[in-house]
Protein backbone atom coordinates (compact mmCIF):
# COMPACT_ATOMS: atom_id res chain seq x y z
CA UNK A 1 0.00 0.00 0.00
CA UNK A 2 2.83 2.30 0.82
CA UNK A 3 4.38 2.19 -2.87
CA UNK A 4 0.82 2.18 -4.27
CA UNK A 5 0.99 5.41 -2.14
CA UNK A 6 4.57 6.61 -3.83
CA UNK A 7 2.91 6.00 -7.45
CA UNK A 8 0.26 7.80 -6.70
CA UNK A 9 2.17 11.17 -5.46
CA UNK A 10 4.22 10.38 -8.42
CA UNK A 11 1.81 10.33 -10.74
CA UNK A 12 0.07 12.77 -9.55
CA UNK A 13 3.23 15.38 -9.75
CA UNK A 14 3.22 14.51 -13.49
CA UNK A 15 -0.71 15.52 -13.58
CA UNK A 16 0.00 18.93 -12.09
CA UNK A 17 2.95 18.99 -13.96
CA UNK A 18 0.96 18.61 -17.54
CA UNK A 19 -2.15 20.66 -16.06
CA UNK A 20 0.32 23.80 -15.53
CA UNK A 21 2.40 23.08 -19.30
CA UNK A 22 -1.38 23.49 -20.66
CA UNK A 23 -2.00 26.67 -18.67
CA UNK A 24 0.90 27.74 -19.64
CA UNK A 25 0.04 26.92 -23.30
CA UNK A 26 -3.63 28.90 -23.25
CA UNK A 27 -2.19 31.58 -21.62
CA UNK A 28 0.33 32.24 -24.39
CA UNK A 29 -2.33 31.50 -26.76
CA UNK A 30 -5.04 34.04 -25.29
CA UNK A 31 -2.10 36.74 -25.36
CA UNK A 32 -1.68 35.92 -28.82
CA UNK A 33 -5.31 36.17 -29.89
CA UNK A 34 -5.68 38.98 -27.47
CA UNK A 35 -2.69 41.24 -29.36
CA UNK A 36 -2.99 39.53 -32.65
CA UNK A 37 0.97 38.08 -32.53
CA UNK A 38 2.10 37.39 -35.99
CA UNK A 39 -0.26 40.59 -38.06
CA UNK A 40 0.86 43.16 -39.20
CA UNK A 41 0.69 46.92 -37.25
CA UNK A 42 -2.14 47.91 -39.29
CA UNK A 43 -4.04 44.98 -38.41
CA UNK A 44 -3.71 45.46 -34.78
CA UNK A 45 -4.06 49.52 -34.88
CA UNK A 46 -7.60 48.10 -36.16
CA UNK A 47 -8.36 45.13 -34.36
CA UNK A 48 -8.10 47.72 -31.29
CA UNK A 49 -10.60 50.00 -32.10
CA UNK A 50 -13.05 47.47 -34.01
CA UNK A 51 -16.15 48.55 -32.89
CA UNK A 52 -15.44 51.64 -34.16
CA UNK A 53 -16.37 50.50 -37.88
CA UNK A 54 -19.13 48.62 -38.34
CA UNK A 55 -19.27 45.39 -40.60
CA UNK A 56 -15.63 43.95 -38.93
CA UNK A 57 -16.13 40.14 -38.26
CA UNK A 58 -12.39 39.41 -38.04
CA UNK A 59 -9.51 38.04 -39.50
CA UNK A 60 -9.44 35.78 -42.10
CA UNK A 61 -7.21 33.26 -39.78
CA UNK A 62 -9.87 33.27 -37.12
CA UNK A 63 -13.04 32.68 -39.40
CA UNK A 64 -11.28 30.11 -41.51
CA UNK A 65 -10.78 27.35 -39.65
CA UNK A 66 -8.95 24.19 -41.23
CA UNK A 67 -9.51 20.88 -40.86
CA UNK A 68 -6.91 19.10 -38.13
CA UNK A 69 -3.69 18.80 -39.97
CA UNK A 70 -4.60 20.79 -42.68
CA UNK A 71 -3.15 24.28 -40.83
CA UNK A 72 -0.23 24.54 -43.08
CA UNK A 73 -1.75 23.92 -46.35
CA UNK A 74 -4.37 26.50 -45.86
CA UNK A 75 -1.54 28.97 -44.38
CA UNK A 76 -0.01 28.31 -47.51
CA UNK A 77 -3.08 28.61 -50.41
CA UNK A 78 -4.02 31.73 -48.35
CA UNK A 79 -0.52 33.08 -47.76
CA UNK A 80 -0.68 36.88 -46.88
CA UNK A 81 -4.92 36.86 -47.31
CA UNK A 82 -4.27 34.57 -43.99
CA UNK A 83 -3.80 38.05 -42.43
CA UNK A 84 -6.48 39.99 -43.93
CA UNK A 85 -9.44 41.56 -42.27
CA UNK A 86 -13.04 40.61 -43.04
CA UNK A 87 -15.08 43.28 -43.57
CA UNK A 88 -18.60 43.43 -44.92
CA UNK A 89 -18.93 47.04 -45.00
CA UNK A 90 -17.40 49.12 -47.87
CA UNK A 91 -17.52 52.40 -46.57
CA UNK A 92 -16.07 51.15 -43.05
CA UNK A 93 -13.06 49.59 -45.53
CA UNK A 94 -12.51 52.68 -46.93
CA UNK A 95 -12.35 54.55 -43.48
CA UNK A 96 -10.11 52.29 -42.41
CA UNK A 97 -7.14 52.60 -44.77
CA UNK A 98 -7.80 56.29 -44.48
CA UNK A 99 -7.38 55.74 -41.22
CA UNK A 100 -4.16 54.25 -41.28
CA UNK A 101 -3.26 56.33 -43.95
CA UNK A 102 -3.75 60.02 -41.38
CA UNK A 103 -2.47 57.88 -38.61
CA UNK A 104 0.46 56.21 -39.78
CA UNK A 105 0.12 53.34 -38.23
CA UNK A 106 0.84 50.79 -41.72
CA UNK A 107 -1.08 48.45 -44.05
CA UNK A 108 -3.73 46.61 -43.70
CA UNK A 109 -5.49 43.61 -46.41
CA UNK A 110 -9.41 43.55 -46.49
CA UNK A 111 -11.85 41.08 -47.52
CA UNK A 112 -15.19 42.44 -48.56
CA UNK A 113 -17.36 39.23 -48.84
CA UNK A 114 -19.76 40.54 -51.75
CA UNK A 115 -19.80 37.66 -53.64
CA UNK A 116 -17.96 34.54 -53.58
CA UNK A 117 -18.57 31.20 -55.64
CA UNK A 118 -16.79 29.79 -58.40
CA UNK A 119 -16.92 31.29 -62.00
CA UNK A 120 -19.33 29.13 -63.92
CA UNK A 121 -17.48 29.76 -66.78
CA UNK A 122 -14.27 27.75 -65.39
CA UNK A 123 -15.24 24.60 -63.93
CA UNK A 124 -13.03 22.56 -61.87
CA UNK A 125 -11.81 19.76 -63.34
CA UNK A 126 -12.13 16.13 -62.26
CA UNK A 127 -9.32 14.68 -60.78
CA UNK A 128 -8.63 11.09 -60.03
CA UNK A 129 -4.82 11.14 -58.99
CA UNK A 130 -4.17 8.89 -56.04
CA UNK A 131 -2.07 12.06 -54.72
CA UNK A 132 -5.04 13.90 -54.60
CA UNK A 133 -6.20 14.51 -51.46
CA UNK A 134 -9.32 16.99 -52.68
CA UNK A 135 -10.19 20.78 -52.81
CA UNK A 136 -9.33 23.05 -50.23
CA UNK A 137 -12.87 24.76 -49.71
CA UNK A 138 -13.98 21.39 -48.30
CA UNK A 139 -11.56 21.58 -45.52
CA UNK A 140 -11.99 24.70 -44.12
CA UNK A 141 -14.92 25.59 -42.01
CA UNK A 142 -16.37 28.64 -41.36
CA UNK A 143 -19.87 30.84 -40.57
CA UNK A 144 -22.47 30.46 -42.93
CA UNK A 145 -22.20 34.02 -44.51
CA UNK A 146 -19.17 33.72 -45.35
CA UNK A 147 -19.17 30.19 -46.89
CA UNK A 148 -19.34 31.90 -50.26
CA UNK A 149 -16.61 34.50 -49.23
CA UNK A 150 -14.19 31.40 -48.50
CA UNK A 151 -15.22 29.51 -51.53
CA UNK A 152 -14.20 32.21 -53.72
CA UNK A 153 -10.98 32.30 -52.30
CA UNK A 154 -10.15 28.68 -51.86
CA UNK A 155 -12.39 26.90 -54.38
CA UNK A 156 -9.48 27.15 -57.20
CA UNK A 157 -6.67 25.23 -54.76
CA UNK A 158 -6.28 21.59 -55.18
CA UNK A 159 -4.63 19.80 -51.95
CA UNK A 160 -2.52 16.50 -52.59
CA UNK A 161 -0.55 14.07 -50.37
CA UNK A 162 3.28 15.80 -49.09
CA UNK A 163 5.41 13.80 -50.87
CA UNK A 164 4.47 13.32 -54.04
CA UNK A 165 4.81 15.36 -57.40
CA UNK A 166 1.93 17.80 -58.49
CA UNK A 167 2.80 18.00 -62.23
CA UNK A 168 -0.06 15.40 -63.03
CA UNK A 169 -2.08 17.64 -61.14
CA UNK A 170 -1.00 20.83 -62.53
CA UNK A 171 -1.44 19.53 -66.14
CA UNK A 172 -4.96 19.30 -65.61
CA UNK A 173 -5.76 22.51 -63.74
CA UNK A 174 -6.96 25.93 -65.88
CA UNK A 175 -5.56 28.89 -65.74
CA UNK A 176 -5.83 30.85 -62.18
CA UNK A 177 -5.79 27.66 -60.06
CA UNK A 178 -3.33 26.15 -57.44
CA UNK A 179 -1.81 22.94 -55.94
CA UNK A 180 -1.12 22.92 -52.66
CA UNK A 181 0.64 19.84 -50.37
CA UNK A 182 -0.49 18.58 -47.17
CA UNK A 183 3.20 19.88 -45.83
CA UNK A 184 2.28 23.42 -46.93
CA UNK A 185 4.25 23.92 -50.48
CA UNK A 186 2.30 25.85 -52.61
CA UNK A 187 2.33 25.05 -56.96
CA UNK A 188 1.07 27.34 -59.93
CA UNK A 189 1.76 27.06 -63.32
CA UNK A 190 5.24 29.34 -62.89
CA UNK A 191 5.47 29.42 -59.14
CA UNK A 192 6.40 27.12 -56.74
CA UNK A 193 6.34 28.69 -52.50
CA UNK A 194 6.93 26.98 -49.64
CA UNK A 195 9.41 26.68 -46.66
CA UNK A 196 9.21 26.45 -42.67
CA UNK A 197 6.72 28.00 -41.00
CA UNK A 198 6.94 29.21 -36.54
CA UNK A 199 4.76 26.64 -34.92
CA UNK A 200 5.27 28.57 -31.77
CA UNK A 201 3.24 31.03 -33.00
CA UNK A 202 0.87 29.62 -35.31
CA UNK A 203 -2.01 31.72 -36.94
CA UNK A 204 -4.98 29.21 -37.81
CA UNK A 205 -7.07 27.06 -34.65
CA UNK A 206 -5.87 29.44 -31.68
CA UNK A 207 -9.36 29.56 -30.09
CA UNK A 208 -9.44 25.68 -30.83
CA UNK A 209 -6.33 25.22 -29.47
CA UNK A 210 -7.26 27.22 -26.35
CA UNK A 211 -10.40 24.79 -25.95
CA UNK A 212 -8.49 21.82 -26.98
CA UNK A 213 -6.41 23.04 -23.77
CA UNK A 214 -9.08 23.38 -21.47
CA UNK A 215 -10.02 20.14 -22.04
CA UNK A 216 -7.17 18.67 -21.73
CA UNK A 217 -6.82 20.72 -18.00
CA UNK A 218 -10.65 19.56 -17.77
CA UNK A 219 -9.54 16.01 -18.30
CA UNK A 220 -6.28 16.44 -16.16
CA UNK A 221 -8.74 17.68 -13.38
CA UNK A 222 -10.67 14.77 -13.40
CA UNK A 223 -8.17 12.55 -13.31
CA UNK A 224 -6.00 14.14 -10.27
CA UNK A 225 -9.32 13.66 -8.66
CA UNK A 226 -9.50 10.35 -9.54
CA UNK A 227 -6.10 10.03 -7.57
CA UNK A 228 -6.52 11.98 -4.94
CA UNK A 229 -9.23 9.42 -4.59
CA UNK A 230 -7.47 6.49 -4.97
CA UNK A 231 -4.70 7.94 -2.64
CA UNK A 232 -7.10 9.21 -0.10
CA UNK A 233 -8.53 5.58 -0.16
CA UNK A 234 -4.91 4.53 0.19
CA UNK A 235 -4.12 6.67 2.92
CA UNK A 236 -7.27 5.43 5.00
CA UNK A 237 -6.23 1.64 4.17
CA UNK A 238 -2.80 2.33 5.66
CA UNK A 239 -4.32 4.33 8.73
CA UNK A 240 -6.56 1.00 8.94
CA UNK A 241 -3.22 -1.72 8.63
CA UNK A 242 -1.61 1.18 11.44
CA UNK A 243 -4.73 0.48 13.74
CA UNK A 244 -4.75 -2.89 13.32
CA UNK A 245 -0.98 -3.32 14.14
CA UNK A 246 -1.70 -1.16 17.08
CA UNK A 247 -4.40 -3.46 18.21
CA UNK A 248 -1.91 -6.53 16.98
CA UNK A 249 0.38 -5.18 19.26
CA UNK A 250 -1.78 -4.59 22.14
CA UNK A 251 -2.86 -8.41 21.58
CA UNK A 252 0.56 -9.19 21.63
CA UNK A 253 1.23 -7.22 25.16
CA UNK A 254 -1.85 -9.11 26.12
CA UNK A 255 -0.68 -12.71 25.20
CA UNK A 256 2.70 -12.02 26.37
CA UNK A 257 1.11 -11.22 29.97
CA UNK A 258 -1.05 -14.50 29.58
CA UNK A 259 2.17 -16.24 28.57
CA UNK A 260 4.15 -15.63 31.52
CA UNK A 261 1.08 -16.10 33.97
CA UNK A 262 0.53 -19.19 32.38
CA UNK A 263 4.46 -20.08 32.64
CA UNK A 264 4.21 -19.05 36.57
CA UNK A 265 0.65 -21.38 36.82
CA UNK A 266 2.91 -24.24 35.06
CA UNK A 267 5.44 -23.80 37.48
CA UNK A 268 3.68 -23.38 40.08
CA UNK A 269 1.59 -26.78 38.56
CA UNK A 270 5.20 -28.90 38.14
CA UNK A 271 6.32 -27.65 41.68
CA UNK A 272 2.94 -29.13 43.08
CA UNK A 273 3.23 -32.56 40.85
CA UNK A 274 6.95 -32.90 42.49
CA UNK A 275 5.05 -32.43 45.81
CA UNK A 276 2.68 -34.99 44.46
CA UNK A 277 5.07 -37.53 43.47
CA UNK A 278 6.69 -36.49 46.73
CA UNK A 279 3.99 -37.63 48.47
CA UNK A 280 2.61 -40.83 46.84
CA UNK A 281 6.58 -42.21 46.89
CA UNK A 282 5.83 -41.60 50.97
CA UNK A 283 2.63 -42.84 50.85
CA UNK A 284 4.00 -45.90 49.03
CA UNK A 285 6.85 -46.34 51.69
CA UNK A 286 4.19 -46.31 54.25
CA UNK A 287 1.72 -48.33 53.05
CA UNK A 288 4.73 -50.93 52.23
CA UNK A 289 6.13 -50.40 55.92
CA UNK A 290 2.46 -51.26 57.06
CA UNK A 291 2.39 -54.16 55.46
CA UNK A 292 5.38 -55.29 56.60
CA UNK A 293 3.98 -54.44 60.09
CA UNK A 294 1.04 -56.62 59.72
CA UNK A 295 3.22 -59.78 58.40
CA UNK A 296 5.02 -59.50 61.38
CA UNK A 297 2.54 -58.99 63.40
CA UNK A 298 0.82 -61.75 62.50
CA UNK A 299 3.88 -63.66 62.39
CA UNK A 300 4.76 -63.02 65.84
CA UNK A 301 0.97 -64.20 66.84
CA UNK A 302 2.43 -67.23 66.54
CA UNK A 303 5.75 -66.97 67.79
CA UNK A 304 5.12 -65.46 71.00
CA UNK A 305 3.81 -67.72 74.01
CA UNK A 306 1.49 -64.55 75.29
CA UNK A 307 -1.92 -65.60 77.40
CA UNK A 308 -5.06 -64.75 75.69
CA UNK A 309 -5.48 -61.08 77.62
CA UNK A 310 -2.53 -60.09 76.45
CA UNK A 311 -3.54 -61.14 72.74
CA UNK A 312 -6.64 -59.42 73.08
CA UNK A 313 -5.47 -56.03 74.22
CA UNK A 314 -2.61 -56.31 71.33
CA UNK A 315 -5.16 -57.64 69.13
CA UNK A 316 -7.26 -54.50 69.83
CA UNK A 317 -4.29 -51.77 69.87
CA UNK A 318 -3.36 -53.53 66.16
CA UNK A 319 -6.65 -53.42 64.90
CA UNK A 320 -7.07 -49.97 65.59
CA UNK A 321 -3.96 -49.43 64.13
CA UNK A 322 -4.96 -51.18 61.49
CA UNK A 323 -7.93 -49.19 61.24
CA UNK A 324 -6.31 -46.34 61.45
CA UNK A 325 -3.92 -46.71 58.74
CA UNK A 326 -6.75 -48.10 56.70
CA UNK A 327 -8.67 -44.78 57.30
CA UNK A 328 -5.05 -43.02 56.74
CA UNK A 329 -4.67 -44.88 53.27
CA UNK A 330 -7.92 -44.29 52.04
CA UNK A 331 -7.29 -41.14 52.37
CA UNK A 332 -3.89 -41.06 51.09
CA UNK A 333 -5.12 -43.03 47.80
CA UNK A 334 -7.73 -40.22 47.91
CA UNK A 335 -5.85 -37.78 47.80
CA UNK A 336 -3.23 -39.35 45.23
CA UNK A 337 -6.47 -40.00 42.92
CA UNK A 338 -6.86 -36.39 43.07
CA UNK A 339 -3.27 -35.83 42.46
CA UNK A 340 -3.66 -37.37 39.53
CA UNK A 341 -6.68 -35.90 38.10
CA UNK A 342 -5.01 -32.55 38.79
CA UNK A 343 -1.36 -33.82 37.29
CA UNK A 344 -3.82 -34.80 34.35
CA UNK A 345 -5.87 -31.38 34.47
CA UNK A 346 -2.50 -29.45 34.63
CA UNK A 347 -0.88 -31.81 32.01
CA UNK A 348 -3.66 -30.91 29.80
CA UNK A 349 -3.13 -26.62 30.70
CA UNK A 350 0.81 -27.49 29.93
CA UNK A 351 0.14 -28.58 26.29
CA UNK A 352 -2.68 -25.63 26.07
CA UNK A 353 0.24 -23.28 27.66
CA UNK A 354 2.55 -24.85 25.30
CA UNK A 355 0.83 -24.35 21.77
CA UNK A 356 -0.02 -20.91 23.28
CA UNK A 357 3.36 -20.04 24.08
CA UNK A 358 4.63 -21.01 20.39
CA UNK A 359 1.15 -19.10 18.82
CA UNK A 360 2.88 -16.10 20.57
CA UNK A 361 6.04 -16.67 19.67
CA UNK A 362 4.99 -17.46 16.04
CA UNK A 363 2.86 -13.76 15.93
CA UNK A 364 5.37 -12.28 17.86
CA UNK A 365 8.27 -13.08 15.30
CA UNK A 366 6.05 -12.27 12.49
CA UNK A 367 4.96 -8.50 13.78
CA UNK A 368 8.86 -7.67 14.72
CA UNK A 369 9.32 -8.88 11.18
CA UNK A 370 6.15 -6.45 10.11
CA UNK A 371 7.44 -3.75 12.39
CA UNK A 372 11.21 -3.99 10.94
CA UNK A 373 9.49 -3.84 7.19
CA UNK A 374 7.49 -0.83 8.09
CA UNK A 375 10.53 1.29 9.44
CA UNK A 376 12.61 0.30 6.92
CA UNK A 377 9.69 1.52 4.57
CA UNK A 378 9.23 4.82 6.44
CA UNK A 379 12.66 5.58 6.09
CA UNK A 380 12.91 4.76 2.32
CA UNK A 381 9.52 6.73 1.29
CA UNK A 382 10.62 9.79 4.27
CA UNK A 383 14.02 10.14 1.96
CA UNK A 384 11.87 9.52 -1.52
CA UNK A 385 9.40 12.21 -0.17
CA UNK A 386 12.33 14.49 0.21
CA UNK A 387 13.25 13.90 -2.78
CA UNK A 388 10.03 14.36 -4.44
CA UNK A 389 9.60 17.58 -2.37
CA UNK A 390 13.50 18.79 -3.56
CA UNK A 391 12.15 17.22 -7.78
CA UNK A 392 9.09 19.97 -6.77
CA UNK A 393 11.22 22.52 -5.75
CA UNK A 394 13.03 22.10 -8.24
CA UNK A 395 10.30 22.10 -11.10
CA UNK A 396 8.50 24.93 -9.67
CA UNK A 397 11.83 26.89 -10.32
CA UNK A 398 12.18 25.40 -13.96
CA UNK A 399 8.78 26.15 -14.36
CA UNK A 400 9.04 29.89 -13.26
CA UNK A 401 12.30 30.22 -15.37
CA UNK A 402 10.72 28.82 -18.42
CA UNK A 403 7.46 31.18 -17.92
CA UNK A 404 10.11 33.66 -17.72
CA UNK A 405 11.77 32.53 -20.88
CA UNK A 406 8.74 32.23 -22.66
CA UNK A 407 7.29 35.99 -21.81
CA UNK A 408 10.94 37.07 -22.89
CA UNK A 409 10.55 35.38 -25.90
CA UNK A 410 7.19 36.63 -26.64
CA UNK A 411 8.56 39.98 -25.76
CA UNK A 412 11.56 39.22 -28.36
CA UNK A 413 8.98 38.23 -30.79
CA UNK A 414 6.83 41.10 -30.57
CA UNK A 415 10.03 43.26 -31.02
CA UNK A 416 10.67 41.48 -33.91
CA UNK A 417 6.95 41.84 -35.24
CA UNK A 418 7.44 45.20 -34.96
CA UNK A 419 10.77 45.37 -37.08
CA UNK A 420 9.30 43.25 -39.60
CA UNK A 421 6.21 45.54 -39.67
CA UNK A 422 8.55 48.83 -39.82
CA UNK A 423 10.54 46.71 -43.04
CA UNK A 424 7.79 46.06 -44.40
CA UNK A 425 6.01 49.32 -44.69
CA UNK A 426 10.00 50.73 -45.85
CA UNK A 427 9.31 47.92 -48.42
CA UNK A 428 6.09 49.09 -49.37
CA UNK A 429 7.22 52.76 -49.29
CA UNK A 430 10.09 52.14 -51.59
CA UNK A 431 7.97 49.99 -53.99
CA UNK A 432 5.12 52.57 -54.29
CA UNK A 433 7.73 55.10 -55.20
CA UNK A 434 9.86 52.91 -57.42
CA UNK A 435 6.16 52.67 -59.13
CA UNK A 436 5.74 56.41 -59.08
CA UNK A 437 9.30 56.50 -60.95
CA UNK A 438 8.20 53.41 -63.21
CA UNK A 439 4.97 55.62 -63.69
CA UNK A 440 6.79 58.51 -64.91
CA UNK A 441 9.13 56.19 -66.84
CA UNK A 442 6.15 55.00 -68.97
CA UNK A 443 4.78 58.78 -69.02
CA UNK A 444 8.22 59.91 -70.31
CA UNK A 445 8.72 56.86 -72.69
CA UNK A 446 5.24 57.71 -73.70
CA UNK A 447 5.97 61.06 -74.80
CA UNK A 448 8.83 60.07 -75.91
CA UNK A 449 7.33 58.22 -78.30
CA UNK A 450 4.86 60.48 -79.27
CA UNK A 451 7.88 63.30 -80.20
CA UNK A 452 9.20 60.60 -82.06
CA UNK A 453 6.09 60.15 -84.01
CA UNK A 454 5.33 63.72 -84.57
CA UNK A 455 9.50 64.25 -86.12
CA UNK A 456 8.72 61.33 -88.07
CA UNK A 457 5.46 63.41 -89.22
CA UNK A 458 7.12 66.26 -89.81
CA UNK A 459 10.39 64.21 -91.56
CA UNK A 460 7.83 63.04 -94.02
CA UNK A 461 6.07 66.43 -94.13
CA UNK A 462 9.73 68.16 -95.10
CA UNK A 463 10.46 65.31 -97.53
CA UNK A 464 7.08 65.80 -99.33
CA UNK A 465 7.55 70.11 -99.69
CA UNK A 466 11.47 69.31 -100.81
CA UNK A 467 9.78 66.92 -103.17
CA UNK A 468 6.72 68.98 -104.33
CA UNK A 469 9.53 72.40 -104.15
CA UNK A 470 12.06 70.23 -106.90
CA UNK A 471 8.62 69.49 -109.14
CA UNK A 472 8.09 73.98 -109.30
CA UNK A 473 11.57 74.36 -109.64
CA UNK A 474 12.19 72.24 -112.52
CA UNK A 475 8.51 73.28 -114.09
CA UNK A 476 9.59 77.22 -113.30
CA UNK A 477 12.96 76.14 -115.12
CA UNK A 478 11.22 74.53 -118.25
CA UNK A 479 9.11 77.42 -118.41
CA UNK A 480 11.20 80.27 -118.02
CA UNK A 481 14.24 79.27 -118.28
CA UNK A 482 15.10 80.16 -114.58
CA UNK A 483 16.62 77.93 -112.37
CA UNK A 484 15.71 79.48 -108.86
CA UNK A 485 17.77 77.32 -106.78
CA UNK A 486 20.80 79.26 -108.24
CA UNK A 487 18.83 82.67 -106.84
CA UNK A 488 20.19 83.95 -103.99
CA UNK A 489 17.82 85.03 -100.96
CA UNK A 490 18.30 89.04 -100.77
CA UNK A 491 18.22 89.85 -97.02
CA UNK A 492 15.69 92.42 -96.11
CA UNK A 493 17.59 95.95 -95.41
CA UNK A 494 16.55 96.45 -91.76
CA UNK A 495 15.55 100.12 -90.85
Amino acid sequence: MIEKNELLNSEMANINASIEASQARKTLLEEMILHYEGYESGVKSVMEFKNRWPGIYGTVAEKFVPSDGMEAAVEAALSEIAKFIICDNRDSAKAIISYLKDENKGKVGILVPDSGTINPVVKRPELTNEEFVGWMDSFVNTDEHLTPLMQAVLSRTAVFKSGFSPDAILERLPYGFTAVSTSGELYSKNIISGGSTDESFPLFRRQEKVDEQDSLIENFKKELETKLEDKNKTNADIASTRADLGTLSDKIETLTEEFNQAQEEFNEVEYQLRTVDSEIIRLEKTISNLNEKIGAIKHRQYSLSLDFNQLADQKETLVTSISLSSEQLSELETKANNALTNVSQLQIKLVECRSLIDQTESKNKHVSELTVELENLIERKTEEIEQATGTIDSSKEKSVSLEESLRVAFNQRQELTKQQSELREKQNSIIERASEKEKQLRETRSEKEAINNSSHQIDIRLNTLESESNTIAERINEEYALDIRTVEQTTPIKL
